[in-house]
């Protein structure tokens, strides 16, 4: 016949399994992007450090919804700030690309807004579903 409703614990684990494969993606995305030249973005001056942005504080967004425990985040977010180091640092041996501290600075101020919006969003969400 049917199958029995979802429990309130069952649907959060779920929902947290899809947020987690979104965000893995998304890292993917990152550093396939950042190691290949051909999906670097247009040469605009300075525009890259806008794509580090926006991508890292994307990333960075998403802790709050992956754990709701904040050393849990904490790790991530140093591994994200570890990812954009390890990236600059590779960038740096490539042939057609270069590494850059402005970059990694970029990485470093998009994780920083996009962790505290993530705090913001899950925390008003998290009251509304109450």
């Amino acid at each position: 016949m049917f199958a029995a409703p979802l429990s309130r614990l069952q649907a959060l684990l779920a929902m947290r399994r899809v947020v987690l494969m979104v965000w893995g993606a998304l890292i993917a995305c990152a550093v396939i992007g950042s190691v290949f030249s051909v999906l670097s973005p247009p040469e605009v001056y300075e525009a890259d450090k806008l794509v580090h942005f926006s991508v890292y504080m994307l990333l960075a967004a998403f802790l709050p919804f992956l754990s709701s425990r904040r050393s849990y985040q904490i790790i991530g977010f140093i591994c994200l700030v570890a990812m954009g180091g390890g990236i600059e640092i590779i960038q740096s041996f490539l042939p057609a690309r270069e590494g850059s501290v402005f970059d990694f600075a970029a990485d470093i101020a998009g994780l920083s807004l996009g962790w505290w919006a993530g705090y913001v969003l899950h925390a008003r969400l998290m009251r509304f579903r109450r």
